[in-house]
């Protein structure tokens, strides 16, 4: 008998996870189309007064540096430092130049400091010109 362990579950409930009107929690919509070439927004809907945002552009993870750490409204991380990547106050991510390895995040969404955070992936459709 095989068993999973809770992480193994975690994908499927970040593929699936959608919340509508819930204060502590946060929704993106999956997937989304952007431009290639062109400045494009990740629009996500996270509780206004949330402790903190983390971006990958990857959907693994769990082994990787988030490109974008926004917490306490302070941003950090190898993609805003590059000029790649920068966050709106609401948490949504702006990619300045869309290219066509920008087709898949995940954030991790806090709403207070004491949080598990919740994963979210998006899977972006790249709209070439």
């Amino acid at each position: 008998m095989r068993t999973s362990s809770p992480l193994g579950i975690l994908p499927l409930l970040i593929v699936t996870f959608r919340c509508v009107g819930a204060q502590t929690t946060g929704t993106c919509e999956s997937p989304q189309f952007l431009d290639l070439r062109e400045r494009g927004i990740i629009s996500c809907v996270f509780h206004e007064e949330f402790y903190r945002v983390l971006w990958y552009n990857t959907t693994e993870y769990l082994n990787n540096v988030p490109i974008l750490d926004f917490q306490n409204k302070i941003k950090t991380g190898v993609g805003y430092e590059s000029g790649e990547y920068d966050v709106y106050p609401n948490g949504s991510l702006i990619i300045n130049r869309v290219s066509l390895q920008h087709d898949s995040f995940t954030v991790a969404y806090l709403h207070t400091k004491k949080d598990v955070p919740i994963f979210i992936h998006i899977q972006v459709v790249v709209v070439g010109k």
